[in-house]
């Protein structure tokens, strides 16, 4: 049978979306940086960032609180020596590209410090996410796995905060067209109720399995959106190649 023709790969909408919400965080770190705020107010703010998506859980004592502080200072080290000016969303690209370099590797190190002095808290994962996401501005794929896998370790089974590694990790796959396993960790996000962009997820979940010709999960996972009260509305080439499928199963 002949294979079919593979369509252009589509950008992973949960990654994109979640670099949207980043964005705001990374425009807070830029507010704190430029305003006379107490470290220990920062950590606190970045907890109740956390706890508006749904993740905090024993981030209330004085260690969670120190190393929420010990995050949001590497964060705008990392900003500031990147040259991000006063109320920018995007971190701009040094001129120099071996100083860039030195200064994503430098705040890798300091991401990873985070994790190493205050494992098990939400800043010690979320640490990870920032490292993994700079590994992969770096096109390090495999290190930045290896972050988003150390971040995973440091968030309880079952906890939403898995997600934002899970898609994560998704899009990395993506990269390596490992489609079943984006597929994977995408449907695994997307199984988590507390997790706002859990339809996202689903539906990048399709996508990828269409991608990696399981086409009796892709249609099991849209069935299961359809039925969700608030059922998101697929892309119209994936609605295309779900009906391909649909119109081409043999009559029984």
């Amino acid at each position: 049978m002949a294979r079919r023709t593979r369509k252009k790969q589509q950008p992973n909408s949960a990654a994109v979306t979640l670099d949207a919400i980043e964005s705001r965080s990374d425009r807070l770190a830029q507010w704190i940086a430029e305003n006379p705020l107490p470290i220990l107010a920062v950590g606190a703010v970045i907890l109740l960032i956390a706890a508006i998506w749904g993740f905090a859980g024993q981030e209330n004592n004085e260690v969670d609180m120190a190393a929420s502080a010990q995050l949001s200072e590497a964060q705008i080290s990392y900003r500031t020596s990147m040259g991000a000016p006063a109320g920018a969303v995007e971190i701009p690209e040094p001129a120099n590209p071996e100083a860039a370099q030195s200064i994503r590797e430098q705040a890798i190190v300091d991401f990873d410090q985070v994790t190493l002095d205050h494992p098990g808290t939400i800043a010690a994962a979320l640490a990870q996410l920032e490292a993994g996401k700079i590994a992969q501005t770096m096109g390090a794929v495999q290190i930045a796995q290896g972050h988003f896998q150390v971040g995973l370790e440091n968030v309880p089974s079952g906890d939403s905060l898995r997600a934002l590694f899970l898609v994560r990790l998704g899009s990395l796959y993506e990269v390596n067209q490992e489609w079943a396993q984006a597929a994977s960790v995408y449907e695994e996000a997307g199984a988590m109720d507390n997790y706002p962009l859990r339809q996202i997820a689903l539906a990048d979940a399709i996508r990828s399995y269409l991608e990696a010709e399981d086409s009796d999960a892709a249609q099991r996972l849209a069935e299961q959106l359809q039925q969700d009260e608030l059922a998101l509305e697929l892309p119209a080439y994936v609605q295309s190649q779900l009906s391909g499928l649909q119109n081409s199963e043999p009559v029984r």
